[in-house]
Parts: C-alpha cells; sequence; structure tokens
C-alpha cells in the first residue's frame, strides 16, 4: 500500500486512485512464485503445452499460469523455439553448475529502471536467485522516492548482507560500475545511457571501455497486431480498451507498451 501510494502521489493517478500502481505488483509476486518452482524444478518447469506448427517449429505454451489468468484472460504466451531445433529450459542453471557464473558472493550492480518499480524488483531478484550474486542496486533518480519501500520489503536480503541501495545520478552509476568490487551490470534504461556505459558516450565508438559482464533490457517497439477474423462488437470493444489501457498504464512509460498498431485496411 505504500509503495502504491508514494507511486501514485509522485506520477497522478488518472482519478483512479492508487488502484493503477497496485496492479504493478501483481508480477513482482507471481514471479516470486515462479522463482521458486524454477529453482524446486532446477530451471525446467513443465510448461503448459508444447506442440509443432505444421512446419515442425516447435512452440512451447507458457503463458498465463497460476494465480494470473483470472487478471489476463483470453490471453496466451508462447515460446517458439528457434526453426530446427528441440525444446530446451534451464540453460543458466546449468551453465551455473558447470562453473559458467563467477558463482557465490560475486557482486552485481543492478542500475534500476526509472519507469516501473516491479522492473527494478525482478531485476534485483533475477540476479540473486538465478545467477547467485549479491546485489548493490542504484535507484533512477526518476523513481528514487521507491528505494528506501523496496529496501523496507527486501529487509530480509538487506540484513543478511545480500543487497544494499545506492542514490545519485549518472555519476554514481559510472562510479559502480567501475569498482573494481562489482562483478557483472545490469540496467534496464535507454540506448544512450548502456552505450555510456560501454564506450563513454551516447553513440557506440571505439573500443568497450567495460571490462564485465553486462546484460540489459534497452525498451522495446511492442506492435498491437489486429487481423481480420469474427469479431463482435464486445470483441472490438474488449480489444480498443486492451489498447487504451496499454497507453494509458504509467503514461506509456512502459517497455512493452503498444507503440505500433498493424491492422487490415
Amino acid at each position: 500500500g505504500d509503495m502504491a501510494a508514494a507511486g501514485a502521489t509522485a506520477k497522478g493517478s488518472y482519478e483512479g486512485g492508487i488502484g493503477d500502481e497496485m496492479a504493478t505488483f501483481t508480477p513482482v509476486v507471481s514471479s516470486i512464485l515462479e522463482y521458486r518452482d524454477s529453482m524446486l524444478a532446477g530451471g525446467q518447469l513443465q510448461p503448459l503445452e508444447v506442440y509443432r506448427r505444421p512446419d515442425g517449429q516447435q512452440v512451447a505454451v507458457v503463458w498465463p499460469a497460476g494465480m494470473i489468468p483470472a487478471f489476463f484472460p483470453n490471453f496466451v504466451g508462447e515460446v517458439w523455439i528457434q526453426p530446427g531445433r528441440d525444446a530446451s529450459q534451464g540453460q543458466i542453471y546449468r551453465h551455473k553448475a558447470q562453473g559458467g557464473l563467477p558463482g557465490p558472493g560475486s557482486v552485481a550492480l543492478v542500475l534500476g529502471a526509472g519507469n516501473q518499480l516491479p522492473v527494478v524488483a525482478l531485476d534485483i531478484l533475477h540476479m540473486l536467485f538465478a545467477e547467485d550474486r549479491v546485489v548493490l542496486a542504484k535507484m533512477n533518480p526518476v523513481n528514487d522516492y521507491y528505494g528506501p519501500l523496496l529496501r523496507q520489503a527486501f529487509a530480509p536480503l538487506v540484513q543478511r548482507g545480500c543487497l544494499e541501495f545506492v542514490y545519485g545520478g549518472a555519476d554514481v552509476g559510472a562510479y559502480c560500475c567501475q569498482h573494481e568490487l562489482v562483478d557483472a551490470v545490469h540496467l534496464t534504461g535507454s540506448e544512450a545511457t548502456y552505450n555510456s556505459i560501454m564506450f563513454g558516450s551516447p553513440q557506440p565508438s571505439g573500443s568497450v571501455r567495460l571490462n564485465k559482464r553486462v546484460t540489459a533490457e534497452l525498451g522495446n517497439v511492442t506492435p498491437y497486431i489486429i487481423v481480420p477474423g469474427p469479431w463482435s462488437q464486445a470483441d472490438v470493444e474488449y480489444h480498443a480498451t486492451s489498447v487504451a489501457s496499454g497507453l494509458a498504464q504509467n503514461a506509456g512509460h512502459n517497455c512493452i507498451a503498444a507503440e505500433v498498431r498493424h491492422a487490415h485496411s
């Protein structure tokens, strides 16, 4: 409740109170459950379904599962396997078991996203539980008011020395990236930020200056594809609402917000 109230106060609420912000925490709760299940299954959870397309390509249906269908009725998430290859799971767990990652005790810097708090939370959880690293999380100045609340939510991890938070601008981020104790960096942000970290300028130029493992999620241009079909008026209204909601939620500041609409003319 405190996080949702803080977000609504900072961003405004479209007359909906804290409801819009409360909904954004659903992925955090569901992902914690999925991390638990994934670790118990060695990274090889049973998909909801695996089938083959007419050309033989394998497709795994992986979403929605658990409690999520209640929030996303009539939605389906699929992973299309590379043509000619069989479906497989748990690569990061196998890679870890083979010594492909530094192992427990290495430090990961998470440069927090400035748009959605759940992205920050899930990036932290991934580094902690999928890659077995302790985490230094630097909050984005745009939403650093979430930091103390997130630290409180993750208090058991903080108390065990697995997680800590820092604040500041690009200078603090650059210092942390270059720090000798930091072994890996993950950021959710812009291409310019990534280039600044890797090359020292907003545009890629010269040689890479950061000799560390760097992973990044740099936004997206999500298409909303509308195909011809036996649409009812209720169908049209439902999907029109979905498109509008994707643009309005969090003022459209989402990596997966619908950016391009494709429709049959």
